[in-house]
């Protein structure tokens, strides 16, 4: 969990920074949800706010695995 909070960290560093990136939906909607939080004076409340957001990425981003796929094996028989 530590490295998903550096990088909503590095994303936030991003979205207040640099106009020129346009950050993904999922991202944009959490900074600005978040914006009083994550600019907070108090410590705290800039962490709390980074650990929830690093909460719901992990469940926002699904990830396709390939399907599984089993192949049968034929072997011929051996004399």
């Amino acid at each position: 969990m530590e490295e998903r909070g550096k990088v909503v960290r590095h994303m936030w560093d991003v979205y207040t920074n640099n106009r020129r990136i346009r950050l993904p939906r999922f991202w944009q909607e959490a900074f600005e949800a978040a914006y009083e939080d994550l600019s907070s004076d108090v410590a705290e409340v800039r962490d709390a706010a980074i650990a929830e957001i690093a909460n719901m990425s992990l469940s926002s981003f699904d990830i396709q695995l390939p399907p599984v796929t089993h192949s049968k094996v034929v072997t011929s028989p051996s004399y």
